[in-house]
């Protein structure tokens, strides 16, 4: 009797070994295809670091915007650099996408009890992928405003083209020619306002489209009071539609527009630059 409880204890000693040896080779299994996965990410992620850092800074819509003679360059140059723009969202989105199914597959790791081999390590993992979807997170959402930054811009742009369309008629004594351009200008500026409350546009760039639409709008009842010979109203207009100039003229603040976009979006830029240098890598964005 003592010979087989003997033999029974023994066979599950080793019962419990050969479970323990299993658990330990299934631990160390997964936490190695684990940290590669990881380390592959990782790797994707230096590749694309400096396409996304050259996405964040500013060198790209002044190349764009270099050399322009014409409204209409300036036009063109702003919609090459939404193309530009779009195709570094994409990527940011596609590489966004895979690190945080990384991420969460290595948040599922680390509370796994069986997974108990090489824990320090793929933590540290957890950690830098952790920190790079942060920092993808912030790209994305700096190039997602910086591209409805861009779409509003192209929209005024669009607008000063069609004024400058109605001057020339004006200029051509065409009167009832420029009038019938001013009700297209006027909706293409209310959209403009509506596009701008819409994305958080900087309240510099708000100011010039709302300078932009009174304007248009005195101009069309000048236009109106041109048309049927009007003197009286023509004078009684003149005050207020030389203001309306000086306020188009004064909103059309470059460097005040471009200083409200700065501190929109720099935030975004130096968490993206302070989230990669937790993921491992250096960048100078």
């Amino acid at each position: 009797m003592r010979g087989r409880v003997l033999v029974a204890a023994l066979i599950a000693i080793v019962l419990v070994v050969l479970a323990g040896a299993a658990v330990f080779a299934y631990s160390t299994g997964q936490t190695a295809a684990q940290h590669a996965a990881a380390q592959q990410q990782l790797e994707s992620v230096r590749q694309r670091n400096n396409a996304v850092r050259d996405s964040l800074t500013d060198p790209g819509l002044q190349a764009e915007f270099r050399n322009i003679n014409s409204l209409q360059e300036a036009r063109t140059a702003m919609g090459d650099y939404r193309a530009k723009l779009g195709g570094a969202i994409k990527t940011v989105e596609n590489k966004l996408a895979e690190l945080r199914q990384e991420r969460d597959r290595l948040r599922a790791a680390s509370r796994n009890p069986l997974l108990f081999t090489n824990r320090q390590e793929l933590d540290r993992d957890r950690t830098r992928v952790e920190a790079a979807t942060d920092a993808f997170e912030s790209a994305e959402q700096f190039l997602t405003i910086a591209d409805n930054h861009a779409k509003v811009s192209n929209a005024i742009l669009a607008a000063v083209l069609e004024i400058d369309n109605i001057n020339a008629y004006v200029e051509a004594n065409n009167v009832s020619g420029a009038a019938a351009l001013v009700p297209q200008l006027k909706q293409q500026l209310q959209s403009t306002a509506t596009a701008a409350q819409g994305v958080n546009s900087p309240p510099p760039m708000r100011a010039l489209i709302d300078a932009l639409s009174r304007f248009a709008a005195d101009m069309e009842q000048a236009l109106a009071a041109l048309q049927s010979n009007d003197n009286a109203a023509l004078a009684r207009l003149e005050p207020g539609f030389r203001a309306d100039v000086d306020a188009v003229n004064k909103a059309f603040d470059a460097q005040a527009i471009n200083a409200a976009i700065h501190q929109q979006l720099d935030p975004y830029r130096v968490r993206y630059q302070a989230e990669m240098q937790k993921a491992g890598f250096t960048t100078t964005v």
